[in-house]
């Protein structure tokens, strides 16, 4: 992983300049806290109404109330729900009271610990990560084609690089294969296939679907169940972009008029980049997007 240490960033708010959202209805996973925290932020201060999927109400809540104290027409409403439970994601979007969405933003991760599964038996990073994403969207689908044009922004990592290939055979990543970095770069690629799976199928009814990377090593608290990362972290972190700069290619891929008839394609720093080969596997793309319709058919692995 290259460190773009003296690049010059935007804020998320710097890039949605001049940018009215009134009338759009969003929702940013891990919207409570670090890099969703500036996502949510810039879009309810530039206009839009926007859902913070959170873990507990309360966080959710103070998240609220900090934004709303900045900007107190500020639209912003908590909804918890685990993305480790796939019930409980495809429930809290059914009761999303929105006859249409114009984004949602999949920021919510984990990262690291000891090897353990979601309430479904998914490996834990994988099934955060990419599975609850991928259910939550699905669940979502009529409500963001109502909202043509409308874009889905899966925010994945250059992580996603290593391992160099999806593994068939070991996905979601077994506890005889697991390490965290295996585990987390598998999860990351599969968010990165799934923007193309998805802009391949809905892109022809307005709903456009890219990935990213938001930034290196940015301290956002996602580094807590892994002390390695915490110390990488720390050391990294004078040189690190904040968390409203990381925000802004999420902010940036979910507003910008550039990318209004292209989708698919794995931005960093609001420009496109190549994602690594195996995201560009045809076949694999389609194995991973037939698997995950089987696994969430069933709800098991």
């Amino acid at each position: 992983m290259a460190l773009r240490v003296f690049r010059r960033r935007p804020t998320a708010l710097a890039v949605l300049e001049g940018i009215d959202l009134s009338g759009k209805v969003m929702l940013v996973t891990g919207g409570d806290g670090g890099i969703g925290f500036e996502t949510t932020r810039a879009l309810a201060l530039r206009g839009a109404r926007v859902y913070v999927g959170c873990l507990a109400t309360e966080t959710g809540e103070r998240a609220a109330a900090t934004i709303r104290a900045e900007h107190p027409s500020a639209d912003v409403r908590p909804i918890a729900f685990d993305l480790g439970d796939l019930p409980a994601v495809r429930e809290a979007a059914r009761t999303l009271d929105e006859p249409a969405f114009h984004a949602v933003i999949c920021n919510a991760g984990v990262y690291g610990g000891p090897y353990a599964t979601t309430k479904q038996g998914f490996e834990r990073t994988f099934g955060v990560c990419f599975l609850g994403h991928a259910a939550l969207l699905l669940a979502l689908e009529d409500k963001l084609v109502k909202g043509a044009p409308s874009r889905v922004v899966m925010v994945s990592s250059d992580n996603h690089r290593w391992p160099p290939t999806l593994e068939r055979d070991a996905l979601p990543t077994p506890r005889d294969r697991y390490t965290e970095l295996r585990a987390y770069g598998q999860a990351k690629l599969s968010c990165v296939m799934l923007a193309k799976a998805l802009d391949a199928r809905w892109s022809s009814r307005g709903v456009h679907a890219y990935s990213l990377h938001p930034g290196d090593l940015v301290s956002t608290g996602i580094d807590k169940d892994s002390w390695v990362l915490r110390t990488v972290m720390f050391l990294a972190k004078p040189i690190s972009p904040s968390a409203a700069q990381a925000a802004a290619t999420s902010v940036w891929a979910a507003t910008t008029p550039a990318l209004a008839d292209r989708g698919g394609g794995y931005y960093v720093d609001c420009e496109e980049v190549s994602p690594s080969p195996a995201a560009l596997v045809r076949d694999d793309v389609e194995w991973l997007w037939n698997r995950t319709v089987d696994w969430l058919a069933r709800d098991a692995p």
